[in-house]
Order: structure tokens, then sequence, then C-alpha cells
């Protein structure tokens, strides 16, 4: 009956850790998006393959941000497109800032610096 009672507090505390985790406002993608000449590209779409309801979109800077994702998978890639421009791709393992620990796992913090090109 004890260990019952322990599994039951174990699991709990377990799930509680989880729900907290899952708000950390460290968890985030930030980033930036330019043309060739260095120039802040507006309105460029930002999607992500683990998060299918992230829909961002960059401002007059260049600049877009998204909080309290969760942690996000190293496999996770990041589309970034604009009308009249070459799309770019790119995976969150070579953009990570912030690694979680082995407990939690996965990327606090994706940060993303892109340039696109205009199509030819």
């Amino acid at each position: 009956m004890i260990a019952r009672g322990r599994a039951a507090l174990t699991l709990a505390l377990a799930l509680a850790l989880l729900a907290v985790a899952g708000c950390d406002a460290r968890w985030r993608l930030e980033g930036k998006v330019r043309d060739a000449e260095g120039a802040p590209l507006a309105d460029v779409e930002v999607r992500a393959s683990c998060l299918p309801n992230l829909a961002l979109r960059s401002d007059a800077e260049g600049r877009f941000a998204a909080r309290e994702l969760g942690s996000i998978d190293e496999d996770c890639r990041f589309d970034l497109e604009r009308a009249g421009y070459e799309g770019a791709l790119i995976n969150a393992a070579g953009a990570c800032a912030e690694w979680h620990s082995i407990f939690i796992g996965g990327c606090a913090r994706v940060v993303l610096d892109v340039v696109l090109r205009p199509t030819p």
C-alpha cells in the first residue's frame, strides 16, 4: 500500500514538473531575416515541422519570435518563405543556442539568422 502511494506521488510530481517546464519562457524561437544586401525582410512566413500550429511572420525589422513552445527536438526543421525569394530550410540542431539537460532533452532556445536571396 505504501509503495502504491509513493508511485502515485512520484507520478504526480513528474506531471507537475512537465506542466511547469512546458510554460517556461526560455523555450523559444527567435530570429531575423535579411536579404542578400543585409536589409531586413518583412512578411517572411516561418513554420516548424515539429510545431504544426506555429505560424509566424517577420516584422518590418525582419524579426520574429515565439515563447513558451516547449522543448524543440533537434530534428525539427524551420521553413522560411516569402514570395519572390528562394526559401530556406534550417535544422534546429544547427541553430540551437541553448540545450536542455539530459533529463528534459531537446533545445530550449533556437536562434535563426537567415539570408533569403531573390528568385532568379
